[in-house]
């Protein structure tokens, strides 16, 4: 095929194979645009969920009416809100175990240390499937926690992880249950 040549009217022309590698590099561009756009839209609804829980737990805390006592009303802690992946069927299954164990409270919050706490939101987040990569962030917002990987780390390094995961096994049963 003979090449094209430049036209001094409009400058330079591309051969129709270099125009079609152009189209295909600005095709694929745009695909990685896409999907970038798709991922930050993602981050975005998550972190709408998030400022939503954030803002429910302030409400909810600022609206707590204490009783005769001084002591928040009962009711009113029969209203919190778990996040959506703590609060399914199955996991209420295992809130239901951790209560009966004594390991955490009626408002779902831990009665052990930091690590063994820890220890317990990932065998948890094991069970309901929720991905690595996101297991912590509920358990966080829930127990007002920050860094809780590293407290599975001090946790895994410690004397009582063998026998606190024997125990944590024992309470909420096998994965595949």
């Amino acid at each position: 095929m003979e090449k094209e040549k430049p036209d001094n009217r409009g400058g330079c022309q591309l051969s129709r194979e270099q125009l079609a590698s152009r189209i295909d590099q600005h095709e694929a561009m745009l695909q990685k645009a896409f999907l970038h756009i798709s991922k930050l839209e993602k981050e975005v609804d998550s972190i709408k969920k998030e400022k939503d829980f954030y803002k429910d737990t302030v409400i909810r805390m600022l609206s707590v009416k204490p009783d005769n006592n001084g002591t928040p009303a009962e009711e009113e802690h029969q209203q919190i809100r778990l996040p959506e992946q703590l609060d399914t069927e199955k996991a209420h299954v295992l809130w239901e175990k951790l209560k009966a164990a004594n390991l955490i409270d009626d408002h779902y919050q831990p009665l052990v240390s930091a690590a063994k706490a820890a220890m317990i939101a990932n065998a948890m987040g094991i069970r309901l499937h929720i991905n690595v990569r996101y297991r912590w962030k509920d358990f966080q917002l829930l127990w007002h926690r920050r860094y809780m990987s590293c407290d599975l780390v001090r946790a895994q390094k410690s004397d009582f992880y063998d026998s606190f995961f024997k125990v944590i096994e024992s309470i909420l049963g096998s994965e595949n249950q």
